[in-house]
């Protein structure tokens, strides 16, 4: 959800690592870790994931994750 301060850092149009960083501060998750999540409680397969979701975008939720932003 967007809260207010997010919305006023949209609309100063501050780039996009702060949004992230503002959003994954209040408990954002981002799709791609919903899938790792239901990849590993098996809900999905990881063959799945990738045919989905470009695999650039799961190594960058992976390296996140792992704190190497």
């Amino acid at each position: 959800m967007v809260d207010p301060d997010l919305q006023d850092l949209i609309a100063r149009g501050e780039p996009t690592v702060t949004l992230r960083r503002h959003a994954r501060q209040r408990g954002l998750r981002t799709l791609v870790e919903d899938a790792l999540d239901k990849v590993s409680s098996r809900a999905t397969t990881l063959a799945e994931l990738v045919r989905v979701v470009p695999y650039r975008h799961i190594l960058a939720a992976r390296d996140e994750r792992d704190g190497a932003e």
